[in-house]
This record gives C-alpha cells, structure tokens and sequence, in this order.
C-alpha cells in the first residue's frame, strides 16, 4: 500500500551540524499513522526554496541503529560543498547557479525513534497487523521520497485543493545505502529508476540472487 500524504515538521532537537552547516530533526507521518524520525543537513547558507539547484541524497543506514549513524558522512559532504564554493569564488563565475546538496537520513519504523505510538510489545492497537520487514521499509522509503524529498513547495498563490504541493518529474534523489540500506536502495533503485539519480553502495547486504 502506497504512503498516506502527510506534513512533516520540525522537532524540538534541531540543532547545529557541523561548523559546515545545520542539522534539523523532523517527524514524518507513514500511511498517516506512524510516526517516523529523520534528519535533513544543509549548509550554513542553504536556501532550499530559493537555490538554483537543489541536488537531494539520501543515506540509508544499516540494520538496528538511526540517521545518527550517517552524520559523519553528512558533515564529509557538506566539507565538500564549501571547497567547492571557495573554488568558484575564485574563479568569479558570477553567473555560475548555486549548488547546494541537501542530505537526508531517516530511521526505518521499527529502529532509532521511528516506532509507533502506544508501543506495548505488539499488543498495542497502533501495533495490530504491523509486522517490520523489508517489504514494508521500502514501502516506507518510497512514500518518504515521494512525499518530503521530491515535493516541491505549493506556489505564492492560495489555493483550495487539500494538496498543496506537487512534485517534479525532473527531480531526482540520489541514494547512499550501507548494509542493509544498500539491499533496500538496490531495490528501490529497480523498481523505481525514474526516481533515482544515482545508487553507491557501502557494504551492501548482498542483493545477488535477487534477480533484479
């Protein structure tokens, strides 16, 4: 079953990255029901609704730990990011659009702070019928793609439809997997090509014998 649409919003624990750039904490509803904890970095000077060129990427963790597993890599990219800006400071390409990567991580329902509400080992109502598997993390993966990372904001002008937001066939997410987040972009990635910009894998879980 396909994600519900839902907002997503920030916590009470953003907080600084890096000296590179921010790190904000936010909760995205899954199927409008559970409650799933992810992190966005940015540079300190990002702009994400105004920038030129917003290129997204996506960490996906291992096995039984959170996003807190991907921020050194995050802080790497955003390092990364800054050299380059140096470098067209120097060159003074005035005209040159802004790049700016914007890094998501995200804790798989079931593991880190992504567990449903009123958790009472299984017995819960939250908890009926819910069972943590592969199938049901990358569905999860893909509405959180398709909903938060491809999303672009609604326009100035009001509007009456309960969707306020559209998103673009031009965008793409870049997708990093480690471990077991390898196996699930691997799969994500056959499934769902027009969504993926590119696939690196990290001691992926091995995807042979898949047939993919």
């Amino acid at each position: 079953a396909a994600a519900s649409s839902s907002e997503s919003h920030d916590t009470n624990d953003s907080h600084l990255a890096s000296e590179y750039g921010r790190l904000d904490s936010k909760t995205w509803m899954f199927r409008n029901k559970y409650p799933i904890a992810y992190e966005v970095a940015t540079g300190l000077d990002a702009d994400i609704e105004n920038d030129a060129d917003v290129v997204p990427i996506l960490l996906l963790n291992g096995f039984g730990v959170g996003s807190f597993h991907q921020h050194s890599l995050m802080r790497q990219i955003l390092m990364l990011e800054q050299s380059e800006d140096e470098q067209r400071r120097r060159r003074q390409q005035q005209r040159e659009r802004k790049r700016r990567h914007v890094i998501y991580g995200i804790d798989y329902l079931g593991q880190g702070k992504s567990w449903p509400e009123n958790c009472n080992d299984g017995n819960s109502e939250d908890e009926l019928n819910l069972g943590y598997s592969a199938d049901m993390w990358l569905d999860q993966l893909k509405g959180f793609i398709d909903e938060v990372i491809l999303t672009l904001p609604s326009s100035s002008s009001s509007s009456s439809s309960s969707s306020s937001s559209s998103t673009s066939d031009e965008k793409k997410v870049h997708l990093v997997g480690n471990s077991v987040g390898g196996y699930l972009s691997t799969i994500l990635t056959r499934r769902h090509p027009h969504r993926i910009a590119s696939l690196t894998l990290m001691n992926a879980t091995p995807v042979w014998g898949l047939n993919l």
